[in-house]
């Protein structure tokens, strides 16, 4: 194992430790770096701020689902949407906690994810959405990403398949409307 992987893995996990009981603004420099048992110099040789280390694992996980949604051949809406509640389900203590700090702006660390979700609406929407494409994608991502938001705040979440078909629906609804 790539060493540098392991202290930034240990860096990561003592932050997201730490984020169980206190907001990211609570929580040190310091704190972190005695958890993952490193130095508050190879903590900064890492990464510039706490804020930094948690974009960049949120980075890294928006990354890893853009790339599984690439592995995919002949990806249509609804399986893209499906693949996003997934992802989604299976990360879903990070995305808590990010979306229960008052202190982080979960909307500007979720950018990378969200261009990348309107970049992939624009070849993959319903042929009448087309002309309005720049400005449905835009609306529709930004309306994926509070339904996950709400999603995952439920206590009883539907399926990432229930999900993926209630996104469709508002979509098939979307494209009756005709352009303006």
């Amino acid at each position: 194992m790539n060493p540098e992987n392991g202290t930034k893995k240990k860096l990561i996990s003592a932050l997201l430790e730490l984020m169980q009981s206190r907001s990211v603004s609570d929580i040190t420099v310091k704190e972190i770096a005695y958890m993952a048992r490193v130095s508050r110099r190879t903590f900064y040789s890492y990464c510039s701020s706490i804020n930094d280390l948690l974009k960049q694992h949120l980075m890294k996980l928006s990354s890893s689902m853009i790339e599984s949604c690439h592995r995919q051949e002949n990806l249509t809406l609804e399986l893209y949407i499906e693949q996003f509640f997934s992802f989604w389900s299976s990360n879903i203590t990070i995305f808590k906690l990010v979306l229960n700090d008052p202190n982080i702006h979960s909307m500007q660390i979720f950018n990378k994810l969200l261009d990348f979700i309107e970049i992939e609406l624009e070849s993959i929407l319903p042929e009448p959405m087309t002309k309005t494409s720049d400005y449905i994608s835009v609306f529709f991502s930004g309306g994926v990403f509070s339904m996950v938001e709400k999603w995952t705040k439920s206590d009883n979440p539907e399926s990432p398949k229930q999900m993926a078909d209630m996104c469709i629906k508002i979509i098939n609804g979307l494209s009756s409307i005709p352009p303006v």
